[in-house]
């Protein structure tokens, strides 16, 4: 509930406990266990990261049950590869949750961790396959509230001082603190779930992200979602995202949802 609470979800199946069946989590909720084993894995003397020069690239989450409460989860976490660039590191994590021998959620997460010469945040560029984006299905616009990123912090067990210290953040080169990215994609996770499934969570099977530049609080966060790609049982629906004053903050978004 606090998970929804810092997202600013109010689907009643995360949070009404009166429901039949009680509530479930959030199809996001598991990153709050994908979080500590991140900061685990930025603590290996073989990536030598500090908070200031990570940018956190792209997030994919494949999801196969929803979490409930009362299980007891096992998240588990791998470097897949860590890759010399000109200007940096960029380190690919897979995680991975279950509840005993049950896969619930697995993902990939990318990282970019700027060479130390480097002294201000610049946009991530990975390499990308060309959006096609087809007739808008839906715009939905939510505010970013300034308590947001504490919430989250929270919440999503995210301690990066990016997200809370405003003086951290400006010596980072950022105008001020940030929204955490997974908080970003599970705020259009949620724009999806409301306009395409009328908030039925057992629809949506995956979603990726590529985080382009950082939300703020104050902001206005506008998802919009395209015509889909038919899958086999299943749409895969390209999305965006933008802030207020028009910049693209995720690209080459996809929501899989079944039919």
């Amino acid at each position: 509930m606090a998970f929804a609470e810092a997202t600013s979800d109010d689907n009643p199946r995360f949070i009404d406990t009166a429901r039949p069946g009680g509530i479930i989590a959030a199809p996001t909720f598991p990153v709050r266990f994908f979080n500590p084993l991140f900061f685990a894995v930025f603590a290996d003397p073989l990536v030598k990261m500090d908070f200031s020069r990570l940018l956190f690239g792209e997030m994919s989450l494949t999801l196969h049950g929803a979490l409930k409460p009362g299980e007891t989860v096992l998240p588990e976490a791998e470097t897949l590869s860590l890759e010399d660039k000109d200007t940096g590191q960029l380190l690919r994590v897979g995680v991975r949750l279950r509840v005993g021998d049950e896969l619930r959620t697995e993902g990939v997460a990318n990282f970019f961790v700027r060479w130390k010469k480097r002294t201000r945040i610049q946009r991530l560029k990975l390499p990308a396959k060309p959006l096609v984006l087809g007739d808008e299905r839906f715009s939905a616009s939510l505010p970013i509230h300034e308590e947001q990123p504490k919430l989250f912090s929270v919440a999503g067990r995210d301690p990066n001082p990016l997200h809370l210290d405003d003086a951290f953040a400006k010596r980072a080169g950022l105008p001020g603190v940030i929204l955490q990215g997974l908080c970003t994609m599970a705020i259009c996770g949620r724009a999806v779930l409301a306009e395409l499934t009328d908030n039925d969570p057992s629809r949506l099977k995956g979603l990726k992200v590529r985080f382009s530049r950082p939300a703020r609080p104050g902001q206005v966060l506008t998802t919009r979602a395209f015509a889909p790609q038919e899958e086999e049982g299943a749409k895969r629906y390209p999305f965006i995202a933008t802030n207020d004053v028009g910049d693209e903050v995720i690209t080459g978004g996809e929501a899989t949802l079944t039919d």
